[in-house]
Parts: structure tokens; sequence; C-alpha cells
């Protein structure tokens, strides 16, 4: 199956309700797309001015397309981006911590690969974790989904935080062979 046209429909998906950056530059590399999705909730009494509570919720989708299948060493460099740049740069805006009614931030990583992916890379995306906690869980957190497209193969892996995640990446697969555009 072709990432290209896995890729534009995976898009679709998400161009509903997030904004896409494509192509988008992070940590010095470029990625295939970087999907953002902010949501505001508020629970007030008759006017907006008497808000009894609020809270923030996010999420960023870092996409990148493969030829061949990527290794083990590329979770490793991928993770790396997400802690030391996706995190900071894109969920907190530099700012030293997240605003106050904020609950939380998925970061997920979405790769996409052409050719069958080895057991080692499927193990190295399985056992990937990051949860960062600010102030005390009293500002929410952020957490690290991480999705594995085997587009040869037609599977998809995540690593524990990303389960959910996978229905959506099961449907474009789904959707891609029965050739819906």
């Amino acid at each position: 199956m072709d990432s290209s046209a896995y890729f534009e429909r995976l898009l679709r998906y998400y161009e509903g309700s997030f904004d896409i950056a494509r192509p988008a530059l992070l940590g010095g590399s470029e990625f295939s797309a970087l999907a953002s999705f902010h949501i505001r909730q508020e629970k007030y009494v008759l006017v907006k001015k008497a808000t009894l509570w609020g809270v923030d919720s996010h999420e960023h989708v870092l996409m990148q397309q493969y030829r061949t299948a990527p290794g083990p060493e590329e979770v490793a460099r991928l993770g790396e981006i997400l802690t030391s740049h996706m995190e900071p740069e894109v969920a907190r805006r530099g700012e030293a911590n997240m605003p106050e009614d904020h609950m939380y931030t998925y970061l997920t990583l979405a790769l996409l690969s052409e050719q069958p992916v080895s057991e080692e890379l499927v193990k190295a995306v399985q056992k990937f974790k990051f949860v960062k906690y600010y102030s005390f869980y009293l500002r929410g957190y952020s957490e690290a989904r991480m999705v594995l497209v085997d587009l040869a193969n037609e599977k998809v892996y995540t690593n524990k935080a990303g389960k959910k995640a996978a229905e959506l990446y099961q449907r474009v697969l789904a959707d891609v062979k029965a050739g819906k555009a």
C-alpha cells in the first residue's frame, strides 16, 4: 500500500477539527505534517462571568512517512524530539508551565511505513512511554502516544497510551483498501 494514499486519507480525517501544518519542522527535522487540536469546556451559572470551572484539552499529532521501514534507532530519535522539542515548544509553547485550566495534552507520533517493519521496531514502539505532570498534576499532564502503521502487512502497532488511537488508523487502512478516496 502506498504511504501517500494512506497519508492523504488520514489527513482528511484530521482536517475537520485539527489545524494542519504540512510539512512541519521540529527539532531540526522535517515531518510530513503536524496536526493540532484544542478544546475548552466550561460550566457557568446564568452568565459566562460566573464560571464554575473550565478545562483546556489539546492533541498534537506529528506524522512521518517512510518508503523503507525505519529502525528502532528512529523511535529513539523521535522520542528525543518529542521530549526535547514537541512537549516544550508545541505543547507548552515555550512557557515554564501549562496554563491554569490545562487538563491534558496528547502528543502523538504517527509513523507510516510502506515496507514491512521489523519485530525490533514494533517492540521499540510498544515500549515507548512518556508522561509529564505539571505542578503536581494541578495543571494536568502530557502523555505521548506512538502509532506505527505497517502498510505492507496492513497492521497498526501502538504503545500502551496509543491503544485508543489505533482505531482511527485501522479505519483509514480499511478505507484505503476499499478504494475510498
